[in-house]
C-alpha cells in the first residue's frame, strides 16, 4: 500500500509518466490496489482469514448444534413423560 501511495506522488511530481502511460487512469488503479492491500490486512489482523485457533463461525456453529440438540432432547423428555 505504501508503494501504492509512494508510486501516486512521484506521478504528481514528475510529468514523465504522463507521457509514458497516455490516457490510462494510472491513479485509479493504484488506489485500487491500495484499497485492497488495505482491505487484506485488515482482514488479516482481525483473524478473518488466517484466525489462531478455532475460527469464530466454528464455535458459533458448535454452540447452535449444542443448543438445538439440547432443546430437541428437553422437547422430547417433556412430551414422553
Amino acid at each position: 500500500m505504501l508503494i501504492c501511495v509512494s508510486i501516486m506522488g512521484i506521478y504528481f511530481i514528475s510529468d514523465r509518466f504522463n507521457t509514458m502511460f497516455g490516457k490510462i487512469p494510472f491513479i485509479f488503479i493504484k488506489e485500487t490496489i491500495a484499497t485492497w492491500a488495505f482491505g487484506i490486512s485488515w482482514l488479516t489482523i482481525g483473524e478473518t482469514i488466517y484466525p489462531e485457533g478455532e475460527h469464530y463461525l466454528v464455535s458459533g456453529y458448535k454452540d447452535i448444534k449444542q443448543f438445538v440438540r439440547s432443546s430437541f432432547i428437553n422437547s422430547k423428555n417433556k412430551h414422553f413423560s
